[in-house]
């Protein structure tokens, strides 16, 4: 069964996983959108999973 979570830190190792195997979360720029994401990880974690979360869809 699927779960969706809030993105938080405890989730972020595993996504972190997935983004350098190759997942990419945007089907269109791939690996760019991939680097894009993994250097924003690595900047600062907080506000990398903090943009993830937007309940009202802004």
């Amino acid at each position: 069964m699927i779960e969706i979570v809030k993105p938080a830190l405890e989730h972020l190792p595993s996504y972190k996983a997935a983004l350098e195997r190759g997942w990419s979360p945007d089907n269109v720029r791939l690996m760019e959108a991939t680097r894009e994401q993994l250097a924003a990880i690595e900047k600062d974690p907080v506000a990398f999973l903090a943009d993830l979360d937007d309940p009202q869809a802004k």
